[in-house]
């Protein structure tokens, strides 16, 4: 079964919810695939957006509203609410202007990947019921169930921190909406990447099982003569297909993934610093726990296609010069220039390769300005309070 077969459905969902406008979707030819900056698909995202987008500014523009918290804190409500409005924009014109252009490449390639990959990989014996639940039910199921908690949270934050004015109730489901936005593209980053990195891993047990690798504790090895090198040129070309799906998904999401990085340390800090100075709302962690988890879903993953990627590298070595053909030698010293050359890797728009480092740069990042902005609020309150006591003994 070909790549798109299955990710059609999702491809369908998402033109429909308007975040991925590209053109000839519903059909089952992926080489048709294209994006269209003007067209009626990119008007009806548009639309979808600004709806709620516009109803949400106008109405807190003309609306008086009264928090249900203490109004020594409404600044850092206010950078909160405004720091996930932002988000949604960024991501919205993202999804509109660089991921649909994308995108259709990404799915080409790997397309192309598995409709070549039974002509030099041995088979895999799943069922087709299997694939579809794997491919089509369990990604839909789990961005419904994505969505809709991130919609709650954000409905209920939103609630619980203002009382809306009559006539303006939609507000929160409206807020809830806009902020769908924020997880859309690390959701098909994600979906790309598991497809990617299986890939790999596909190629890697199939060099394995016809012993194209070194093996340090058996006496004798394995001849490589002309057969082997035609095989191995096949599999070669496969791994080049995935190394360019790479490129194009780091083409696709590098630019993101460097500014989400920005976001996500602001909304974290932002959402734990009003936890813990202004509102004991859960829905503040909730937020922060789903980022959370995208973003080390995220950075896992492209640590799992640089090392899969390179595996090929390790497997190869020690391999004795007396055991390969020319063709055979050819093609390993072939594939490893390409590796050596274009190495398999997230780039992030050049900014920075993902993998765990980042991790730990980020979660440094958040901990440092948490301190800072805590300790501001807290100042904040003291002072606020020094002078309210000052005011007291002077009446």
């Amino acid at each position: 079964m070909a790549f798109y077969e299955t990710f059609r459905w999702m491809a369908m969902f998402g033109k429909i919810l308007g975040h991925l406008p590209v053109q000839n979707v519903f059909g089952s030819d992926s080489s048709l695939l294209y994006y269209k900056p003007l067209s009626w698909a990119t008007l009806y995202a548009s639309c979808l957006y600004m709806g709620p987008c516009i109803s949400l500014f106008s109405t807190f523009i003309r609306a008086d509203y009264d928090i249900k918290i203490s109004r020594k804190f409404y600044n850092i409500v206010t950078v909160l609410l405004l720091s996930m409005l932002i988000r949604s924009l960024f991501c919205f014109v993202y999804c509109l202007k660089h991921h649909a252009k994308h995108v259709p490449k990404l799915i080409k390639l790997l397309d192309s990947f598995d409709r070549h990959r039974d002509q030099a990989l041995i088979r895999t014996k799943h069922s087709k019921i299997l694939k579809i639940f794997t491919g089509v039910v369990a990604p839909m199921i789990f961005t419904l169930a994505c969505s809709s908690f991130y919609f709650v949270r954000s409905f209920l934050l939103v609630e619980n921190i203002y009382v809306a004015p009559r006539g303006a109730f939609l507000i929160p489901p409206f807020f809830g909406i806009n902020c769908i936005w924020h997880f859309i593209p690390p959701l098909y980053y994600v979906y790309f990447s598991v497809k990617i990195a299986s890939g790999f891993h596909q190629i890697n047990n199939n060099l394995l099982y016809k012993r194209y690798a070194v093996s340090f504790f058996v006496e004798g090895q394995q001849k490589f003569d002309n057969d082997m090198a035609d095989h191995l040129s096949k599999i070669r070309l496969l791994h080049n297909l995935l190394s360019e799906a790479t490129m194009r998904l780091s083409r696709c999401y590098g630019g993101f993934l460097a500014i989400n990085n920005l976001f996500l340390i602001v909304a974290v800090v932002v959402n734990l610093s009003a936890y813990i100075c202004v509102t004991n709302d859960v829905n503040l962690i909730s937020l922060v726990l789903i980022d959370g988890i995208y973003f080390l879903g995220m950075t896992l993953l492209a640590n799992i296609i640089k090392k899969r990627g390179a595996k090929v590298a390790r497997l190869f070595q020690g391999i004795p010069t007396s055991a390969l053909s020319d063709r055979s030698r050819e093609e390993i010293q072939l594939w490893l220039m390409q590796l050596s050359v274009h190495p398999v890797q997230v780039n992030a728009a050049g900014y920075f390769i993902l993998d765990k480092s980042q991790t730990f740069e980020v979660l440094s990042s958040i901990a440092t300005y948490l301190i800072v902005a805590v300790q501001l609020l807290q100042e904040e309150d003291t002072k606020k309070t020094n002078v309210t006591v000052f005011y007291d003994e002077l009446k």
